[in-house]
């Protein structure tokens, strides 16, 4: 029997995969690309699955298989049954008690839809299935289909995309601070990856913008920064959008800033040539005279000197704030930090909030008191949050009236799983973002 073909809105709808191997991930990577939440449940699951969960495509509910498990999160639009046909039985059965459909990769009879081969350009979605009975016949004409897609690459819908502006980037970082790359070979990599703006937001700094914006040509880059600042002793960074870097109001106040991180540096270094660490400045330096040193420097130098065999090694032993080479600095405030960007009239917007490891409660707190300083934005789409972080802080920008934004927080080497633009796989920020927060400028 032919089943007939329906295409389905899952935007926001939460599918459940039950089974940890390679047929639920390739479910997974599928289903991943339209808009649904994805659960997969299994006790252990395999090395695609997980590269899915760090990139926050799925969740995993890591356990075996049970009843009642099914509407555990809420009731599922559909089911996938991937594990081993016992389990997959059970799946069906109860599925069927529940009036959820269900598909069993192990046996077709038992499937109330099949899943096809999918083969997408753009908004364009094609879905193959020889209903269970011939997958070689769905493969070839699968990739029949695909090898035409592309050939007509060129269509006028195809011309119509290419016309419209690619995906920004209003998060990234050069030498200038704690980048690897500089100012011009960051835009470089900004016209290969194919984006349309990139935000030039080093921390406490503001040298790199010039050459940014002398090497823009193709792309347009947006002056920016990062400020950090304390709140209940915790760190803060703020963002600076659209600011005017010649600012002489802001030029003081990263004066001030440098001298007091300077001074941090300064102990921080003193630290750990007492202890017979063999580092100097212009290993921290590392060839860039003009780079903003943060604790990334050190990690870096460490690094190279074979101290630690990785960055995140650097950061866990010896320079997070638990550790015995940290030195806090002088605090900067929430409140200075606005200040100083409004000042060279930028837009303020509070950066990767889920890093901060506060709760959602605490989180709306902070919020809140942020908008009564003058905050203007959120970064909602961050390449280290999940799918729930980003929908939820988006949520959150919309109650307290603060645009959303987002960005890769790219570093270059010193962050090597993170690329421009696209985070860790998981990122896109569509141009319409950056139109918003045009909007939003003062004038």
């Amino acid at each position: 029997m032919a089943y007939f073909p329906l295409f389905v809105n899952l935007n926001d709808r939460l599918v459940l995969i039950v089974g940890g191997g390679k047929v639920a991930a390739r479910r997974a990577a599928s289903l991943s690309g339209f808009g649904c939440r994805i659960r997969v449940v299994s006790p252990e699951i395999c090395k695609e699955l997980r590269r899915l969960l760090k990139n926050g495509q799925i969740d995993w509910l890591q356990k075996k298989y049970e009843t009642g498990t099914l509407l555990d999160e809420g009731r599922p639009a559909f089911v996938l049954a991937a594990g081993p046909s016992g389990v997959n039985e059970a799946v069906v059965r109860d599925c069927r008690s529940l009036g959820i459909p269900v598909n069993d990769a192990s046996q077709k009879e038992r499937c109330d839809f099949y899943f096809p081969g999918l083969i997408r350009q753009g908004e364009t979605v094609i879905g193959v299935t020889s209903g269970g009975t011939d997958h070689r016949l769905a493969a070839s004409l699968s990739a029949v289909v695909r090898d035409y897609m592309k050939e007509r690459g060129e269509s006028r819908g195809e011309k119509q995309r290419k016309k419209e502006p690619g995906p920004v980037d209003l998060h990234v970082h050069s030498t200038a601070s704690d980048g690897s790359l500089t100012p011009s070979e960051l835009v470089s990599l900004a016209v290969k990856n194919g984006l349309s703006a990139i935000a030039l937001t080093d921390h406490d700094t503001v040298s790199g913008i010039d050459e940014a914006l002398t090497a823009a040509g193709e792309i347009e880059v947006i002056p920016g920064i990062e400020i950090s600042c304390i709140y209940e002793e915790k760190e803060l960074h703020i963002l600076g959008l659209f600011i005017d870097h010649h600012s002489r109001g802001l030029a003081c106040f990263l004066e001030a800033a440098a001298a007091r991180r300077k001074e941090r540096n300064r102990k921080i270094l003193e630290a750990f040539q007492r202890d017979g660490f063999q580092l100097s400045w212009e290993d921290l330096l590392s060839g860039h005279q003009e780079t903003t040193v943060t604790r990334a420097h050190f990690a870096r130098a460490l690094l190279k000197k074979g101290y630690v065999s990785s960055v995140d090694q650097a950061f866990r032993e010896y320079l997070n704030p638990e550790c015995p080479y940290y030195r806090p600095r002088e605090a900067i405030l929430p409140k200075e930090a606005l200040e100083a960007i409004r000042s060279a009239g930028g837009l303020s917007v509070l950066a990767h909030p889920c890093q901060y490891r506060f709760g959602w409660n605490k989180t709306e707190v902070l919020l809140s008191y942020l908008k009564d300083l003058g905050l203007d934005g959120v970064e909602c789409w961050h390449s280290s949050n999940h799918i729930e972080e980003s929908r939820k802080l988006r949520s959150l920008a919309e109650a307290y009236g603060l645009f959303p934004t987002g960005g890769s927080d790219f570093h270059g080497a010193a962050k090597p799983d993170i690329e421009l633009g696209r985070g860790r796989g998981n990122l896109r920020i569509p141009y319409s973002v950056l139109e918003n927060v045009r909007r939003h400028r003062h004038f």
